[in-house]
């Protein structure tokens, strides 16, 4: 079986583009463009995170966490008994078929820098919210604002971004 392409997504990205991984509206955003290129059906950051819970890659758990570099939560995936590499989670969800984590919510993206959440559920509704705002703007990508320090913000695309889209997701052999 091929891996999901929110998998591949995140995978690829950690290799090529970036140290930590994807935010909810690059995911969506790379996926949805993806779609766009073979039907008019749109996937929301809601069903993504299901396909993640619900239908884990096996060995492997997809982690959110702050990222310090762009500071907003991401996804990464990382091999479920490296517990070296793992983040420090506050909560995690199980798909419903096993008790081996599927997603977890770092510490750093419960506490008052992150999504300053109580539980799981607090955290994915706000993450979902925050996410959705963005991407109903069609704004996907979170890129340093020129001339400011440490200050970021969602917009388009970049030619770069669109090129590893297509390189990780668009091949032929995938459509």
């Amino acid at each position: 079986m091929d891996a999901p392409d929110w998998f591949i997504i995140i995978i690829e990205w950690k290799k090529r583009m970036g140290n930590v991984g994807v935010t909810l509206p690059f995911l969506v955003g790379a996926l949805n463009y993806k779609n766009k290129a073979i039907s008019s059906q749109e996937i929301s950051s809601r069903e993504i995170i299901e396909n993640i819970i619900n239908d884990p890659i096996e060995g492997y758990v997809t982690e959110v966490s702050l990222c310090p570099d762009i500071s907003a939560p991401v996804f990464s995936v990382v091999k479920y008994n490296n517990k070296k590499s793992r983040v420090v989670c506050n909560s995690a969800f199980y798909p419903a078929s096993s008790n081996i984590e599927s997603l977890v919510f770092s510490s750093n993206l419960h506490g008052r820098q992150g999504l300053n959440c109580s539980d799981k559920n607090q955290c994915l509704e706000k993450l979902i919210k925050i996410s959705e705002n963005h991407i109903s703007k069609k704004e996907y990508s979170r890129n340093r604002v020129k001339g400011k320090l440490g200050v970021y913000e969602y917009g388009d695309f970049s030619d770069r971004e669109i090129e590893f889209i297509e390189s990780v997701i668009m091949k032929d052999d995938k459509l």
